[in-house]
């Protein structure tokens, strides 16, 4: 069941969850497109995009880690690309667990970087090829993973946001300020991720 839309919680197409606390706004899931519904619904890249606990193996079809039904709900590099490159900000991702935490860093690093080492390129031309391409003239140099991201696992303490606490509890992640809940949002993802028929050109 979606949870009713308030003042704090927006419902998007595909599960997508746009959340108001007081630490910034937090996305919920983040399947592919999730920065065209976001534009399209006049709404800026989020502060922190909060993502699914992984899907039991074998539960079903096509699904496993944050794929569901075929669909990647951690597809998250255009998010971090808005923000880092429009906005000049760091956003910070935030798993369930620190297993997936661990994973989605190895996977962005090296999305980010290419192959952590020298042996691993198919030639040292496309390395430094890759590297000229990256550079960043405000910053000087190529950006790293680490200008543009934090990841952070709700097991290891990181929904601890100060004024705003993200608690997972089963099927729910709970939000709470002063030990009061403002929002709850379901972990289950029911949706067949679909298109955004919308989408057009946006200035970031």
């Amino acid at each position: 069941m979606k949870p009713v839309a308030t003042d704090r919680v927006r419902n998007l197409p595909n599960d997508i969850y746009f959340v108001k606390t007081a630490v910034g706004d937090v996305l919920v899931n983040s399947p592919p497109e999730s920065l065209k519904f976001l534009l399209a619904h006049g709404l800026t890249p989020p502060t922190y995009v909060l993502l699914p606990p992984d899907a039991p193996a074998g539960s079903e079809l096509g699904s496993r880690g944050f794929v569901r039904r075929g669909i990647n709900y951690a597809s998250v590099e255009f998010l971090i690309y808005a923000s880092f490159f429009g906005q000049r900000r760091r956003i910070t991702l935030i798993t369930v667990t620190q297993a997936q935490a661990e994973r989605l860093s190895i996977l962005l690093r090296e999305t980010f970087s290419g192959p952590p080492e020298p042996s691993e390129w198919p030639n040292d031309w496309l390395k430094r090829e890759c590297e000229a391409v990256a550079f960043y003239p405000p910053l000087g140099r190529v950006p790293t993973i680490d200008d543009m991201i934090k990841i952070v696992s709700l097991e290891a303490g990181g929904g601890d946001l100060g004024p705003t606490q993200i608690v997972y509890d089963d099927d729910t992640f709970l939000f709470l300020e002063h030990g009061q809940e403002v929002a709850r949002i379901p972990t289950a993802i029911t949706s067949v991720a679909l298109q955004n028929r919308r989408a057009k050109a946006y200035t970031l």
